[in-house]
């Protein structure tokens, strides 16, 4: 899954996403997700919801879902509150996961590995 964010104000934000689905993971922060364009299937561990344009979602930072998009992309605007936690978490084969041992266990390559750490270095 690829996604894009544009921030506006500190809580506000305009969210593509594209090119696939997202494993099971949760949000720093409770949010507000209006879909302008395409739309997505939320599968959380109570059930599943189909959200299309138009569609409000209201969420709060500890439950886990994950999106199956509609179309190849989808655009909403999300409303956040202050983050609650430093990170998100992924939902793994029934194990919960941290964002950053998460990540690079998705890395393929050393470099990959290298140039993640670096990342996670520059924003801790």
């Amino acid at each position: 899954m690829t996604q894009y964010s544009l921030s506006f104000f500190p809580r506000l934000r305009l969210n593509v996403i594209s090119n696939g689905d997202l494993e099971m993971h949760t949000h720093p922060w409770d949010f507000t997700s209006l879909v302008l364009y395409g739309g997505y299937k939320e599968t959380t561990p109570e059930g599943s919801k189909t959200y299309k344009a138009g569609s409000i979602n209201r969420f709060k930072w500890y439950q886990f879902h994950s999106l199956k998009l509609l179309k190849n992309k989808c655009v909403t605007i999300l409303f956040t509150s202050k983050p609650r936690v430093k990170s998100i978490q992924f939902m793994v084969k029934g194990e919960i996961v941290d964002e950053f041992p998460y990540y690079l266990s998705k890395c393929k390559t050393t470099a990959q590995k290298r140039q993640l750490i670096k990342a996670y270095k520059e924003v801790r």
